[in-house]
């Protein structure tokens, strides 16, 4: 604390220690305090209120420098990641383990990958980028190809579709996550003498466990050979991860029977949605503190929903400045594509799919920060190429009584 708070204190504290002294003597001598006494009070009491405000100046004061300071710190911090980020070539750490010469820096941070991963009961075979390299090399601005990778996963694009609908991620998991999910217990209240039924529970479980996300692409010796294009290298691969998480979830959810609207299932005929649709929706979700509420949607219909009149009369349509009924409504694009129902294997009508739930109640765990990456310069040698796979390993859950599914919407 402040030398000079704690000096202020100790004069109002001896103030004070006056001030009760001159109404204690008073009250000794079972008297009102005399015209001097008052005088002498109504003094010392103005001395306290001036002392408690310079206090609390003298404090506030105390608290803007240690404000700066830790501003201060944190620039120097930065501004020292920033340096050691810079020294960090993808394109000298893509070339050296091609050709069996990785080494500086790019190696250690091969090295500090590498031990994520076999943190997390995992063997890497191929260059590892560590998740801090990631992070801060793709930060907005570098090439001007990609916006800085969100906080909220290592392999979530900012503004990208997890945290658009409010996932929950563990970020880093180093074992399997046992999650339970429930309706709750019931309670009422009851006359003396009656006998009270037994709460009903409802249990449903699921376990986040190390799973490989993993994809490949032929790039040209001369793509990866730019040191510009290596942002949007990397941006690829995360894409493709938070990609396949996303599908995953959405799959989860229209997968399972128990998550379809009772009579919109994929089998049921087709119909065009209306408002009550959508009202039966929410209400068949069945947890009371929805978080996260969110409507998704494929491409196509999202942008039906754009047209399709609420009702008669009010010139108001299903979806307005992309909020339904008060729930933000996301775009799919391509996640919730519509599925042609079939008679046999004749296409019969497209049937879309529309989602409503709380996705804080979906989850994304990730095992290790790093993203493994295995460089073959031999399966696509005969055109030049090389095949690049990428792999991270992760898991997905969601909590059945958190969604709900219509999946018979027709166009």
């Amino acid at each position: 604390m402040n030398k000079r708070v704690n000096e202020l204190k100790e004069q109002r504290a001896n103030k004070i220690k006056e001030l009760t002294s001159i109404t204690e003597k008073a009250e000794q001598e079972k008297r009102f305090k005399n015209p001097e006494e008052l005088e002498k009070w109504d003094a010392i009491k103005q001395l306290i209120e001036e002392l408690d405000a310079e206090i609390s100046t003298v404090e506030e004061e105390e608290r803007f420098n240690l404000t700066l300071l830790k501003g201060d710190m944190k620039k120097e911090v930065e501004t020292k990641e920033q340096k050691e980020v810079r020294k960090y070539d993808i394109s000298k750490a893509v070339s050296g383990f091609l050709n069996g010469k990785l080494e500086g820096f790019e190696a250690e941070m091969h090295q500090e990958g590498v031990n994520q991963m076999r943190s997390h009961g995992h063997t890497a075979s191929g260059l590892v980028i560590p998740e801090q390299v990631k992070r801060s090399f793709t930060a907005a601005g570098q090439s001007g190809h990609i916006q800085q990778l969100s906080e909220l996963s290592g392999a979530a694009v900012e503004g990208g579709i997890l945290e658009k609908l409010g996932v929950t991620v563990y970020n880093n998991a180093s074992a399997n996550i046992a999650l339970n999910f429930s309706k709750g217990l019931n309670a009422g209240i009851y006359e003396e003498g009656v006998a009270v039924s037994e709460s009903t529970y409802a249990e449903k479980t699921a376990v986040l466990s190390a799973k490989r996300i993993q994809g490949w692409k032929n790039f040209s010796r001369s793509y990866l050979a730019q040191t510009a294009t290596m942002p949007d290298f990397l941006a690829q691969m995360e894409r493709a991860i938070e990609k396949a998480v996303s599908e995953d979830i959405i799959k989860k959810i229209v997968g399972d029977s128990y998550m379809t609207l009772t009579g919109r299932d994929e089998a049921a005929a087709g119909a065009v949605l209306v408002w009550k649709d959508l009202m039966k929706l929410k209400a068949g979700v069945e947890v009371d503190d929805i978080v996260n509420g969110r409507f998704i949607a494929g491409k196509e219909l999202y942008n039906e929903l754009k047209s399709i009149s609420k009702d008669t009369g009010s010139g108001r349509f299903i979806l307005e400045g992309d909020v339904i009924d008060g729930d933000q409504a996301v775009n799919g694009g391509t996640k919730v594509p519509f599925v042609p129902a079939t008679t046999g294997t004749t296409p019969t009508a497209a049937k879309y799919k529309l989602i409503y739930g709380d996705f804080k109640e979906a989850y994304a765990a990730y095992f290790s920060g790093a993203t493994e990456i295995l460089m073959d310069p031999f399966t696509a040698s005969n055109s030049g190429n090389i095949k690049v796979t990428f792999l991270r390993m992760g898991s997905t859950a969601v909590n059945p009584y958190a969604f709900r599914s219509i999946q018979n919407v027709n166009l």
